[in-house]
């Protein structure tokens, strides 16, 4: 669950930073906060053994968890890309083991996650703009950082 977010969350700056996102994925909110739909769908694959080259770089899930089985490779990515992946694991690294906390900062620090209680809500990069651009006007950022003591 906390790949997913850290991926989402590299996506979002990608896309504030350089007006698009890493993995052109589509994101939708969930109660535990966003997702990224492909990702979601591939984590899922790999639980039933159908991970197709998903498999052959990230190990299969066990217990909400997944590691590298071999290097994927970053050729695919431009400098900007990875220094953002680096910048998003190295701020919010201490939540890999407290997936609950991360859920409940992330609903504090993104204005455009609304609450759903069940299923799944598209989320569209309009919208990720929109609300990014009004928390600007009216108050800090997530982009701006947050307070040392939660991330």
């Amino acid at each position: 669950m906390v790949l997913i977010k850290l991926l989402y969350l590299a996506d979002r700056e990608s896309l504030l930073r350089n007006g698009c996102p890493i993995t052109q994925d589509t994101y939708y909110t969930m109660k535990t906060g966003p997702v990224l739909n492909s990702v979601h769908d591939l984590l899922t694959h790999a639980l039933t053994g159908e991970g197709g080259d998903w498999s052959k770089s990230i190990s299969r899930p066990s217990i909400y968890e997944v590691g590298l089985s071999s290097d994927p490779g970053s050729d695919l990515l431009s400098r900007t890309e990875q220094e953002i992946i680096r910048n998003v694991f190295k701020k919010y690294r201490i939540y890999i083991r407290r997936p609950a906390e991360f859920v409940k900062l992330l609903h504090q620090i993104l204005p455009e996650i609304v609450k759903v209680e069940d299923g799944s809500v598209p989320l569209e990069t309009a919208s990720i703009l929109q609300a990014q651009l009004k928390a600007e006007t009216s108050g800090p950022t997530l982009t701006e950082g947050t307070d040392s003591k939660t991330a």
